[in-house]
């Protein structure tokens, strides 16, 4: 099988897109990162294997409604054919298309891929990189099942029935197990046995028995009372044993506790606050006499600069200054405004003349155009053509849905009438069913008739042993028997009658022991199941599977009718209230036509328009309002502003002349830079002064501060002096100790007694002696109690079972009756259990049959691969075991396992067994053979082994290799090389 072309209607990120895998066996398909190589892969195993509608909707493009494609495969048997699946058409299923025309199923797809599945033909013809991480951990009993599924064309029935038996023989016996129904009967067999024993045993005792139960569990719970209450009493003076140092040394600090005074309190930490308190003093002394003495400095040179600055009228000059800019602006603005009146003059007579609306600048400026108008205008516009549209839409849509109301209801009745009966569904399912139970049964009644026969020969030289053994045993009495009487040895009588007992007894266990195989392996007398044709298992396979399909349309079909009534329904109701819309804003625009006249001959697409034509001309005319205004304005501050100067230069420098305004506002503003110089440093010392005092009211603050909590410290520990101070801190230190030892001996203490107790027994010490005394007695006193309830309890035992027994009394012969029908069924349970184990045991055989098959040809080619790839440096191949995993053996015959090798040899070992099962299993099965990437580990050379033995391989398997490595593409041929990136566009679908 090789797949010829590829034709993508729509998967993922591919529309329209075909490529071309005709021109060599050997096609390398050349992408970077996200340039749609996996989806390419999965678009391939789609066509072959289909997807289930989660994954489908999954690859469903985002800019197209197609979703399949088309494959073209040549096949050796019957030609070149082709498959084409649609997304949804048919539920995803497959049509092919053969060179006479005719046209097939996915049934028939299935038969052309030799019933191979999507999961196994990814297990053996594809792998990637990431699929060779697993190889260490790869097991004998995994590579069995792989060759196993291979070997029966990849259907997993045998499978199925292994894990059947095994559950079944699970159901009827476990060596160790308690719930498999032949271990529950052996239990019940083991119960019946001790019920008979013990009733052999029974006698008739039961009232005196019941009596003295009674009298004892009294007896016993009273002594169990009186031993937890001394246990407990017990319990309490070994405390108080275990607790005398502590009490000792409690009572100690208490009296030393009481030579100090009551009330006591000293600072926390004082010792340490006191010394960085007085740390903290000195730089604060130092840093306040420089402070003072830089403010001394800083007010002499602020009083100089005062008093230059005294001399000038600086705001009054200021201001003047400040409005000369002001003074040049306004003549220049007083030009603009003049020109800019008659420029909107000119222009609202040109708009006005274009409109030709009959409407001149006088009219105009009593209309008011309110700012909402431009949008009510605009919205009308809009509505309009929003409804004209909708109505057009609706119209279109209505005849859409009803028209595709009537395709679903005629697809719908095609098929339900292609339906099957529910007779001849149950008739299909049955022949299946009987299918599948005709193959277990004739596996197993092969395998009881081989064991027929192998019994029979095995029966014929036991019943000899036993003939021959009974012969011997005879011979020896007889002549043993002879000798005592020859030689008056009368004991070797004794010998003589052992040896024929012994030969007899042997005889008779064979005998029995061939009798009881023989009923295991009677005839089956099982009535034979009805033969079942491949023909008529297809033809059943065939039509479940299309029945499936149908029920699976026929749903999909229902919903959509229901989609497409409730959608006409909508649109019914959505016509209705655009219509009412429609007439209400017709009303609206009339009402606007009575408002503004001039709009009669107006288009309304054209009203927006005209509203901002209106409003500008609107805003022209207030704009000439506005600017005559202006004009009348700026004259006036004009003058104003001349008187202003005059004034000022006259008063302040009566003896300057001055020939023109700007000379006197030069003049002005060289006095004003030198006052502002003059003024920032002022300010600039002003700053500096005021730092430095706050500097020495902060330093002189921190320093009554400290002063202070030194103070606070020495009140708080109820000192007057520093030396005071210390004799407190070592009083305070003295007490803080014995205060910790006395609470860490009540900490210890609380465990054992309450705080009641325990200020009891300080208040009143008790005697050592006396104390050891009690506990002395107290001991004694309950060993004798508790060897006292220990008899009792064993003669309440003792009664308790003989009552038991008394209880449970019974028929001996009913017992007996049901031991026997249990034994009977045993051995029925033991004769089906036998027939599963058979059937069981051949399987087995017969998959390590497969797998001898395979294997020895699969790890052949492996080595001769991975001798390849690693330029002999490895020669063999060992394969894994049920504890070991694969090893590998170099030219110095060293052998090592597979987690021994470096990450890129496991890498190729591995690829070499994938490679070789594909080849051995590829006589069979002639599958594509796709592989992404998987040499990421290679270096060069071996990359370019790997590709010189995928050429070999191709000449007989087809191999498509997906990469995104630049360095691959240098091997490879350019007629083998195709890139992603050159998408070729289908210029017509047919499908």
């Amino acid at each position: 099988m090789k797949i010829l072309q590829a034709r993508i209607y729509g998967f993922g990120k591919w529309v329209d897109y075909e490529i071309d895998f005709s021109k060599h066996s050997f096609i390398t398909i050349f992408g970077h990162n996200e340039s749609g190589k996996s989806t390419l892969q999965r678009f391939l195993q789609f066509m072959l294997f289909g997807l289930p509608p989660k994954q489908r909707k999954y690859y469903q493009p985002k800019d197209s409604s197609k979703m399949g494609g088309r494959l073209f495969i040549l096949d050796t048997e019957i030609g070149e054919y082709s498959i084409e699946r649609i997304g949804d058409a048919n539920n995803g299923a497959a049509k092919c298309f053969t060179p006479d025309g005719k046209e097939y199923d996915e049934s028939w797809l299935k038969e052309r891929l030799h019933s191979i599945d999507e999961k196994t033909y990814r297990a053996i013809f594809s792998f990637s990189a990431m699929d060779l991480n697993d190889l260490q951990d790869v097991k004998e009993e995994e590579i069995s099942e792989v060759l196993l599924g291979i070997g029966l064309s990849g259907s997993t029935k045998i499978y199925s029935v292994e894990k059947r038996l095994e559950q079944q023989i699970g159901e009827f016996f476990k060596p160790y197990g308690k719930n498999p129904i032949i271990n529950q009967q052996l239990q019940t067999l083991e119960r019946l046995q001790r019920e008979i024993k013990e009733l052999k045993e029974e006698e008739a005792e039961y009232r005196e028995k019941k009596n003295a139960i009674h009298r004892i569990k009294g007896d016993i719970t009273l002594l169990e009372k009186t031993i937890k209450e001394e246990k407990e009493r017990q319990f309490q003076l070994e405390k108080l044993i275990q607790a005398f140092p502590q009490i000792e040394e409690y009572i100690g600090l208490q009296n030393r506790l009481k030579e100090l005074p009551e009330e006591f309190y000293f600072p926390e930490d004082g010792m340490e606050r006191i010394e960085s308190l007085k740390r903290e003093l000195i730089p604060l002394e130092s840093e306040i006499k420089l402070a003072i003495r830089n403010r001394e400095i800083f007010q002499k040179e602020m009083e100089k600069l005062e008093g230059q600055n005294s001399e000038i009228s600086f705001i009054e000059a200021k201001k003047i200054i400040t409005q000369s800019n002001e003074y040049q602006d306004m003549e220049k603005e007083k030009k603009v405004v003049r020109e800019r009146v008659d420029q909107l003059h000119r222009e609202i007579r040109s708009k006005l003349s274009n409109l030709n609306l009959g409407l001149e600048m006088e009219q105009l400026s009593h209309y008011q155009l309110p700012f909402h108008l431009e949008k009510d205008w605009n919205h009308y516009r809009i509505s309009i053509e929003s409804i004209t549209r909708e109505m057009r839409q609706i119209k279109e849509n209505t005849q859409l849905q009803q028209a595709k109301l009537e395709r679903i209801t005629e697809e719908l009745s095609r098929v339900e009438s292609s339906q099957l009966t529910a007779d001849k569904r149950s008739e299909l399912e049955g022949i299946l069913e009987l299918h599948h139970e005709s193959q277990l049964l004739e596996i197993v009644q092969k395998e009881h008739y081989h064991k027929q026969e192998k019994w029979k020969k095995t029966k014929l030289q036991k019943r000899k042993r036993l003939n021959a053994l009974w012969i011997g045993s005879l011979f020896l009495g007889v002549v043993t028997a002879a000798l005592s009487f020859i030689t008056d040895q009368f004991w070797l009588i004794n010998i003589s009658v052992l040896s024929l007992i012994v030969g007899l007894l042997q005889w008779f266990l064979g005998v029995k022991s061939i009798q009881n195989m023989d009923k295991m392996l009677e005839p089956n007398t099982t009535t034979p199941f009805r033969t079942i044709s491949v023909e008529e298992r297809r033809s059943a396979e065939s039509l479940l599977l299309q029945e499936q399909e149908i029920l699976r349309e026929k749903e999909l079909l229902q919903d959509k009718l229901l989609d497409t009534e409730i959608q006409l329904q909508q649109l019914t109701e959505k016509q209705v209230v655009i219509e009412n819309q429609q007439d209400e804003l017709m009303e609206r625009i009339a009402l606007e036509k009575t408002k503004y006249p001039f709009l009669e001959h107006v288009d309304l697409n054209y009203w927006p328009e005209l509203y901002h034509t209106l409003k500008g001309i609107l805003d022209q005319i207030k704009q000439i309002d506005e600017l005559y205004n202006q004009d009348r304005d700026i004259s006036q501050k004009l003058d104003v502003y001349h008187n202003l100067l005059d004034k000022f230069i006259e008063k302040h420098y009566p003896s300057s002349n001055f020939k023109s305004y700007i000379s006197k506002l030069e003049f002005l503003g060289n006095e004003i830079s030198a006052y502002q110089d003059r003024e920032q440093q002022i300010q600039q010392l002003k700053i500096r002064l005021q730092d430095i005092e706050n500097q020495v009211q902060e330093k002189t603050i921190s320093y009554e501060l400290v002063e202070e909590r030194i103070i606070s410290l020495f009140s708080k520990a109820n000192a007057k002096d520093e030396e005071e101070f210390y004799k407190r801190y070592r009083e305070w230190k003295e007490q803080t100790e014995l205060l910790e030892s006395c609470r860490r001996i009540a900490t210890q203490i609380s465990s054992y007694f309450t705080s009641e107790k325990w200020n009891n027994i300080i208040e009143n010490p008790p005697s050592r002696s006396k104390v050891e005394l009690e506990l002395k007695e107290c001991v004694q006193l309950i060993k004798h109690l508790e060897e006292e309830l220990g008899q009792k309890r064993q003669q309440l035992a003792n009664l308790t079972v003989e009552l038991q027994n008394l209880e449970k009394s019974e028929s001996y012969s009913k017992t007996i009756h049901v031991f026997q029908m249990e034994k009977e069924r045993l051995h029925k349970l033991a004769r089906k259990w036998a027939v599963l184990k058979t059937a069981k045991e051949l399987l087995s055989e017969t998959k390590h049959q497969y797998r001898d098959k395979y294997l020895t040809r699969v790890l052949e080619k492996t080595t001769q691969y991975f001798r390849n790839l690693t330029d002999h440096q490895y020669v063999q191949v060992f394969s894994p075991t049920a504890d070991k995993p694969f090893m590998v053996e170099n030219s110095n015959k060293i052998r090592f396992s597979v987690k021994e090798l470096s990450q890129g040899t496991i890498n190729q070992l591995y690829v070499s067994l994938r490679l070789a099962i594909s080849e051995v299993m590829s006589e069979k099965f002639h599958l594509p053979f796709i592989i992404d990437d998987a040499f990421v580990h290679f270096d060069k050379l071996r990359n370019k082994r790997m590709l010189e033995i995928l050429e070999s391989i191709s000449k007989n398997h087809q191999i498509l290799f997906f990469t995104c490595k630049q360095d691959v593409l240098e091997e490879i041929p350019i007629q083998n090389l195709v890139h992603l990136t050159n998408h070729i566009p289908l210029v017509e679908n047919k499908w």
